[in-house]
């Protein structure tokens, strides 16, 4: 199935990236502000490379192909800013040449009136190399002097042909800038981790593992851990981890195509593979024996470990009640009963009490009418509370002040502060909850 899933979305891709241009616009007469939107909408799917397709498709259908060629030259400063959020939001779902060209037309537009920040740079070269246009990201550093972009590495290709069962990653060589090819033999029994950039849980398994007595061996000789180049990517923070793991070094790969891997898009994901098959898998990290026990099974299943050998309490020391994000911490609970118990919209339906009670007192009126739809509609809800939303009118168009009020409303100015507005607008009770959310025990 997962097969077939990723045979539709490539074809999907393909024929978009052909006759995306021919699609005809959904609604000429609505704004682009109004466009922006209907592209970021709920999906009408939970599955990753269907709501992939469904983006890229939206897409090609709001925005027709003249408002990113000559169109961009006739519209006011707001509609550009807005079709380069609309194109920047699809190429980090479903990047392809087609987008990435007005990608491309967009930034130089946005950049030719002096409205581009840095970030947009950044993205631009992040998508042209996921799509393996190395030379074009390098080049937009001679494009745009004025700004300073990350270092794009150069490519050394591998040396061999392609042996049979084997699959290209690449390896960062930091001192030179550069990024080393090499063949991965995928015929070996290995455990093959799925990694991402900023994963603290994929720190944390390298480090309860690492160094462990029965597990760290097999761990350093015969894992590879694996990170897709997308748009999240960054040579620096690859090299970061490197620096960081020198017993475990990231490996890049180009094409998800052909690895006895499930999904790349959740991490971690541990896949125990041989000859070329997937045996056992586990996705996600949490501390604890268990995981310990569950690694234990996999590395069996491939034949390269008998937990006969192992007493039953072996990994008992890692059921740790010590307070950190992994291990988890009874202040946080604590703090989550108390927190939501404050928390003024916590569902749907106290949403629109809000809005019919509130009207213009109400935090969200002080977002513009379509941001504040595209808010609403992104409202993620949990069993008890919102766990979270898409901030980025917010931060585009808000005072840090507003923004708080905002993340307030539904109980996030804790996950929110440092990020749209400083740690400093919380008040003292806040203080005190978020001290216990990040498990800091001396309150």
């Amino acid at each position: 199935m997962a097969a077939f899933r990723l045979g539709v979305f490539l074809l999907g891709m393909l024929l978009l990236t052909a006759v995306g241009a021919a699609l005809e616009c959904e609604d000429e007469t609505r704004s682009d502000d109004e466009r922006l939107t209907a592209l970021v909408a709920p999906m009408s799917s939970d599955d990753a490379q269907v709501q992939r397709h469904e983006r890229a498709t939206r897409f090609a259908r709001l925005w027709c192909d003249a408002d990113y060629a000559e169109g961009l030259g006739e519209a006011d400063d707001e509609a550009v800013l807005i079709r380069l959020r609309a194109v920047s939001d699809v190429a980090l779902y479903a990047s392809n040449d087609w987008v990435a060209e007005r990608y491309l037309r967009a930034l130089t537009e946005a950049d030719r009136r002096d409205l581009a920040d840095h970030e947009h740079y950044v993205r631009v070269q992040s998508a042209l190399q996921a799509l393996g246009r190395h030379d074009e990201a390098r080049q937009l550093s001679d494009r745009f002097p004025d700004v300073d972009l990350p270092v794009v590495p150069e490519r050394v290709a591998a040396d061999a042909p392609q042996p049979p069962g084997a699959r290209l990653v690449w390896r960062a060589d930091d001192e030179n800038d550069r990024l080393h090819g090499e063949w991965l033999d995928l015929t070996r029994p290995q455990l093959l981790v799925v990694t991402s950039i900023g994963c603290m849980f994929c720190r944390a398994a390298l480090r309860d593992m690492i160094d462990d007595e029965h597990l760290g061996p097999l761990i350093r000789e015969h894992s590879v851990w694996l990170n897709e180049q997308s748009i999240h990517y960054s040579y620096q923070n690859v090299v970061h981890w490197n620096r960081s793991h020198p017993q475990k070094p990231m490996v890049l790969l180009d094409d998800p195509s052909g690895w006895p891997i499930e999904r790349f898009d959740v991490t971690p994901g541990f896949y125990f593979a041989d000859e070329g098959e997937l045996v056992h898998q586990m996705v996600g990290w949490v501390s604890g024996s268990e995981a310990m026990w569950t690694m234990v099974e996999g590395f069996e299943r491939i034949g390269l470990m008998d937990t006969a050998d192992l007493a039953a309490d072996v990994f008992d020391d890692y059921d740790s009640d010590e307070p950190s994000y992994a291990y988890g911490c009874p202040e946080r609970g604590e703090a989550w009963e108390e927190i939501i118990a404050g928390t003024p919209v916590r569902t749907r339906a106290e949403l629109d009490a809000h809005l019919d009670e509130a009207d213009k007192d109400s935090p969200l009126a002080a977002l513009p009418p379509e941001a504040r739809k595209r808010l609403i509609e992104s409202l993620d809800y949990g069993d008890d509370r919102v766990v979270g939303f898409r901030p980025d009118d917010m931060k585009l168009a808000l005072e840090p002040e507003q923004s708080y009020r905002i993340a307030a409303l539904f109980g996030l100015q804790y996950a929110m502060a440092g990020y749209l507005f400083s740690p400093d607008l919380l008040d003292e009770n806040e203080r005190r909850l978020n001290a216990m959310l990040e498990c800091r025990v001396n309150i």
